[in-house]
């Protein structure tokens, strides 16, 4: 299996990716040139796409790297989150080589920062060390919130999806008795003391009870908006405590160092292709094409500033007990943070959230 492994990444893969389209079953727009030890493997990059470039300097160690990660990943992720048509093998042939470890590979990139692919033997352990790390639990009840009006549990699961960000989720709810309130997911990874922030995501069909959705604006309360700036005031409530409450999580597990990830290029990619043959169908394409792309990068720019400026306004309340050790692309591409475990909010709601958890560390120690 480790021979085909291999056979599929550099014989299907590669050729697949420098084309922008990636068949595993359905196509997935994963695009990327490659360097193997100094040779550049040439494609057929869409002349629109700014594609990274896989550079694989040690092609040794990636290759144990990248069969160690498929074996683990096989094992963490069960059959229902693949097509059947994959599970079946009905559709593959020897040019495609559909099956779970292509579909694991080719999603694997979609989760890449523009360092990891420069970097993709660091990537790879990284991955690695996410699915070895096991956080999972079962819904933790962490106390009554008089200020919410209902009980804060929690729990953290494997994502529901693949193509997801990461290999796991934490979630979060104000419960008062058959009624609640179901915060934003977070989805995470965690490599040595490092907890990685990729996406606070909003489901559908999520429990909005409305009382406690007027309480969680309270987070507004001690905010001077005149003094404060502009981007500090347009934040979600629900996203707010959401992240303080995943913060509070792994603090009591011993993390301190956090980093957000607010930009992947291929997901970016995805979505440009996506808008170029939408374009293309369109009389005026090359008008349309430039309005998509435009309104897009708004898009974009606007869930990446409300990513960072989400944590930028839990600084505010949060005082010293945050630190922004640096910002996006300031040394890399992540935001990173530190969490000291000080009691100084100004705000009542968040810091009767920091009192629940600390009560129940210390109901756990007894």
């Amino acid at each position: 299996m480790e021979e085909d492994i291999l056979d599929i990444f550099y014989n299907s893969i590669i050729p697949e990716a420098s084309s922008g389209a990636i068949d595993c079953f359905m196509y997935y727009h994963i695009c990327f040139n490659t360097s193997i030890e100094g040779k550049i493997i040439e494609g057929n990059i869409p002349y629109y796409i700014d594609a990274p470039l896989l550079e694989i300097r040690n092609k040794e160690k990636f290759d144990e790297l990248l069969e160690d990660y498929v074996n683990l990943a096989l094992n963490f992720y069960d059959d229902h989150y693949f097509y059947d048509e994959v599970l079946s093998g009905e559709y593959r042939t020897s040019k495609n080589k559909l099956c779970k470890e292509k579909v694991l590979m080719t999603l694997l990139w979609s989760n890449a920062t523009v360092e990891d692919f420069q970097e993709p033997c660091s990537f790879l352990r990284r991955q690695k060390t996410f699915l070895e790390n096991n956080f999972l639990t079962e819904t933790e009840d962490k106390g009554f919130s008089t200020i919410l009006g209902g009980r804060i549990l929690t729990k953290v699961a494997k994502t529901r999806k693949i193509s997801w960000e990461s290999p796991y989720a934490f979630r979060s709810a104000i419960v008062n008795h058959d009624d609640g309130y179901d915060l934003p997911t977070i989805r995470f990874g965690i490599e040595d003391d490092n907890v990685y922030i990729y996406c606070i995501h909003q489901g559908k069909n999520i429990r909005k009870n409305n009382k406690i959705k007027r309480a969680l604006y309270k987070v507004n309360e001690n905010f001077n908006k005149q003094d404060s700036e502009d981007i500090l005031k347009d934040i979600t409530p629900s996203f707010l405590v959401a992240l303080q409450l995943f913060i509070l999580h792994f603090n009591n597990l011993g993390y301190s160092k956090f980093k957000i990830i607010p930009y992947l290029p291929e997901r970016w990619i995805d979505k440009k292709i996506m808008i170029y043959k939408k374009a293309r169908k369109a009389e005026k394409k090359a008008q349309t094409y430039n309005e998509y792309t435009e309104q897009l990068l708004r898009i974009q720019e606007n869930l990446t500033q409300k990513f960072c400026n989400t944590l930028l306004r839990l600084k505010y309340h949060l005082g010293d007990s945050i630190t922004i050790d640096s910002l996006p692309f300031e040394l890399d591409s992540y935001l990173a943070f530190s969490y000291n475990n000080l009691d100084t909010a100004n705000n009542n709601l968040l810091q009767e959230l920091y009192s629940i958890y600390a009560n129940s560390k210390e109901i756990k120690l007894r």
